[in-house]
């Protein structure tokens, strides 16, 4: 992958159609709802392309330079990849409940004084991480053709 570097100027540019880097300066207009595009280039290789915004590629050059001493040529795949392993870490700790060092639960009672415990919806954090263990973290619905 490629560093990110400004665009050559328009004048510049090799291909006449090329979208230049410089805001509002030649970029054809892009509409927000433009799909991101996946497509195999081999049976393990994939590319990944979309649209990103100032603020997206102003975090992506952070996250280059701060991963320079670990990434030197600040190849994009490791950064995503990092960034991604980061994000599903702490989605799965939301969801799940999945800790390296879980706490023992509390004891549920019918007379406990908490509303938490008594009359919500709130489920148990080793609850959670019991089913989602059990289920491979999928929803344990089996619809008549047997899809889940």
């Amino acid at each position: 992958m490629a560093l990110l570097r400004p665009a050559k100027p328009a004048s510049e540019s090799t291909a006449p159609s090329e979208p230049v880097a410089t805001p509002g300066v030649g970029v054809p207009p892009v509409s927000p709802a433009r799909r991101a595009v996946l497509s195999p280039l081999a049976p393990q290789c994939y590319k990944v392309a979309f649209t990103a915004g100032q603020e997206l590629l102003a975090k992506l050059r952070e996250a280059q330079a701060l991963l320079r001493h670990q990434i030197p040529d600040g190849a994009l795949e490791q950064v995503f990849d990092r960034a991604l392993d980061a994000l599903l870490a702490r989605l799965r700790k939301q969801k799940h409940a999945a800790t390296a060092h879980s706490r023992p639960g509390r004891p549920y009672t019918k007379h406990a004084r908490s509303p938490r415990l008594t009359n919500s919806r709130h489920i148990p954090a080793a609850v959670r991480r019991t089913v989602s263990a059990r289920d491979d973290g999928r929803c344990a619905f089996v619809a008549g053709d047997g899809r889940r």
